[in-house]
């Protein structure tokens, strides 16, 4: 259901709320909708890593990872006016760039080969 530009959706038993900040209308009570596509890449990027962390032979104790991202996108399609006329720009991501840096469990300590290793067996998923 949605209020304005806000949306409030329902995944299983979560509540994800959107919305846009006020320069575009909306009353910037949640975060942007291309901001959550990109926290459930990450959301999704981790899961993986850490399924994956689990089944390595020998166990990989990964306790988290922390990512440092940035998104780029064209936003003037999605602006452009009159709104009857097709865009003459793409408003989508054009770029999605970033580091993960994994952490281990306390007192842990792993090569930079079996990291590497879970950065290919999580890429390949």
């Amino acid at each position: 259901q949605g209020s304005g530009s806000a949306a409030e959706l329902t995944c299983g038993s979560h509540i994800v709320k959107t919305d846009v900040p006020k320069s575009l209308g909306g009353r910037n009570t949640a975060a942007q909708p291309m901001e959550l596509l990109i926290a459930a890449l990450m959301g999704c990027e981790t899961a993986t890593a850490t399924y994956v962390a689990r089944h390595m032979k020998p166990r990989l104790p990964l306790r988290r990872i922390a990512f440092e991202y940035s998104a780029e996108r064209n936003d003037a399609g999605a602006q452009e006016l009159p709104i009857e006329q097709k865009p003459q720009h793409e408003a989508r991501l054009t770029a999605i760039r970033g580091t993960a840096h994994v952490h281990l469990a306390a007192g842990a300590v792993e090569t930079l080969d079996r990291i590497a290793l879970l950065q290919e067996l999580v890429e390949q998923r």
